[in-house]
């Protein structure tokens, strides 16, 4: 499954294609193409190159969940829930032949309220979590529970002052210029806006119980990256300063070792490994 946004620039396709690997596993071709999903930018006006999400994970009944930013605009589509953009996209399959699934055609918008939900992790109960991008006064994590959640944007920017049952709260987030995490970062550099990234939800067992169900989630400018321990109401606990790596854009766990390992960008792209210190 890929996403990727098109050669002309004019919007974001998810599709799927067949990888065939040799016996040795050193090469490979693709298969043809099958298009999912398309989210045009010119559903919003004055569209941006930026916001275009991009993140995709495998969700509750092995559901395809795709997020897709508001595409930049200055209009508010992603309180429009006829429109595509600053959206979760649920893309559901017809599983009775499992070797061949075929899609379910049906209106795929699942959630609104989003700028820019870049970052999607799931937990081991099914529950999706996102990192939403923020304008210029906060960075949120959310998580989706139920279908047709809405989650504010451009109304609300972070919590609703004051709350408003229509809009769901995110369960943690930082303030634009709140320096908190950036002074308990011994690598901090303090440079860079704030861009908020979920980074994976560990379920292994290779770091000695210490990420074990727990939520990882950093920082993409600052650098710093931080572990979230949440109860079974999905509300923190706890939150402690865990390490720094600048440009990470998300962590996978290799289920070869059990171990973590993300990619970087800008300055350097880096395939990185989580280790703990000696």
């Amino acid at each position: 499954y890929f996403y990727y946004t098109l050669p002309d620039g004019s919007g974001n396709r998810v599709v799927r294609r067949q990888v065939n690997v040799d016996v040795d596993g050193d090469t490979f071709s693709l298969g043809s193409e099958l298009v999912l999903a398309t989210f045009l930018k010119s559903e919003t006006t004055n569209p941006g190159e930026n916001h275009n999400g991009g993140s995709m994970v495998f969700g509750e009944s092995k559901n395809l969940f795709v997020g897709v930013g508001d595409g930049a605009g200055s209009d508010p589509v992603s309180q429009d829930a006829s429109n595509s953009l600053g959206k979760i996209h649920r893309i559901r399959f017809d599983r009775s032949n499992p070797s061949a699934p075929t899609l379910i055609a049906e209106d795929t918008v699942y959630a609104l309220g989003l700028r820019n939900p870049f970052t999607l992790v799931v937990d081991d109960e099914g529950d999706l979590f996102m990192g939403d991008v923020g304008a210029g006064g906060f960075e949120e994590i959310n998580c989706l529970y139920f279908a047709g959640e809405n989650y504010g944007w451009p109304n609300c920017e972070g919590p609703c002052v004051p709350n408003n049952p229509s809009f769901v709260n995110p369960i943690h987030g930082y303030r634009h210029g709140d320096n908190t995490f950036n002074d308990q970062d011994p690598e901090d550099n303090s440079s860079g806006g704030e861009s908020i990234m979920v980074a994976a939800f560990y379920t292994g067992d290779q770091y000695s119980g210490v990420f074990t169900n727990k939520l990882i989630y950093n920082e993409f400018f600052k650098g710093w990256v931080r572990l979230l321990t949440l109860n079974i109401f999905d509300q923190v606990t706890a939150d402690e300063h865990i390490g720094h790596v600048e440009g990470l854009t998300g962590l996978h766990m290799n289920p070869a070792d059990g171990l973590l390992y993300g990619v970087t960008l800008f300055g350097g792209d880096r395939i990185v490994r989580m280790d703990l210190a000696q």
